[in-house]
């Protein structure tokens, strides 16, 4: 109900640089571990972008509560 309250929270639970790390953790864990569901090379490269595209809105997000926490 309330977006903000979710990105203050969020936020004052993990730094980006913590978002990173856990991020690519996830990320190598499902490339490189055998029959985790990403077998194929294109089930691979979808994860990678997935993994960037998220990333993206995790570090927007973050410029959103910084500007909110701002005003």
């Amino acid at each position: 109900m309330n977006p903000e309250q979710v990105l203050k929270y969020f936020y004052e639970k993990y730094t980006l640089k913590q978002l990173r790390f856990l991020f690519w953790n996830w990320l190598d864990a499902g490339i490189s571990n055998e029959g985790v569901g990403y077998d194929e090379g294109i089930e691979r490269s979808f994860l990678l972008l997935l993994y960037e595209h998220i990333y993206c809105l995790v570090e927007a997000a973050y410029n959103l509560n910084v500007n909110a926490t701002r005003s």
